[in-house]
């Protein structure tokens, strides 16, 4: 299924502007907030223009077949990569970053023929597409992750914070995710 366009709500609550802060820290602040996501899980390209992170896991999932009359419940392994973004650009009084992210699945008979997976390559965009089917929480609750650890913001935003039953966040709900802010002394 191709991704549909990015909607004005997504471009909106994917960009956020950080008053008084460098790149340097917003870029600090970001890495931050993807390790605290996986921590020690995580893969990274820090350089200029912005972020570019990958997070890869396995997970199982229960899949159903018909045989004539006969019903065969089995258990597929799989292999999902999410990839995480954030382009960042200085603006007059401090910066603005733009968060995206994406992931795709595979079952590893296919990932391991065909490796769907790659290292982060030089020539990678900073700056994924949004999917217009993906809502906005998860660009917000990023941000507002990012605004604690620049102490623009008093407390960390959890997942229970943000979620709406029924909806799948991509920073909450995946496989192997924390939800745990900094530890501050």
């Amino acid at each position: 299924m191709l991704p549909k366009k990015e909607t004005p709500e997504q471009a909106v609550a994917a960009s956020r502007f950080y008053p008084g802060k460098s790149i340097d820290q917003v870029r600090a602040a970001s890495i931050e907030v993807l390790n605290l996501l996986a921590p020690g899980k995580m893969e990274f390209d820090a350089g200029a223009p912005g972020i570019a992170a990958k997070r890869t896991y396995g997970y199982v999932e229960r899949r159903m077949g018909y045989q004539g009359t006969m019903t065969t419940f089995y258990n597929v392994n799989m292999t999902a990569v999410s990839w995480y973004t954030v382009a960042l650009s200085e603006e007059a009084g401090g910066t603005r970053a733009r968060f995206a992210l994406q992931t795709r699945a595979d079952d590893q008979a296919s990932y391991w023929a065909n490796p769907a997976v790659p290292a982060i390559h030089s020539s990678f965009r900073h700056d994924l597409p949004l999917d217009g089917r993906q809502g906005t929480a998860d660009l917000k609750l990023f941000h507002d992750r990012v605004e604690h650890v620049l102490g623009l913001r008093p407390n960390w935003v959890s997942c229970g914070e943000v979620k709406e039953p029924g909806k799948v966040l991509e920073l909450c709900d995946r496989s192997g995710i924390s939800d745990v802010g900094p530890i501050r002394s």
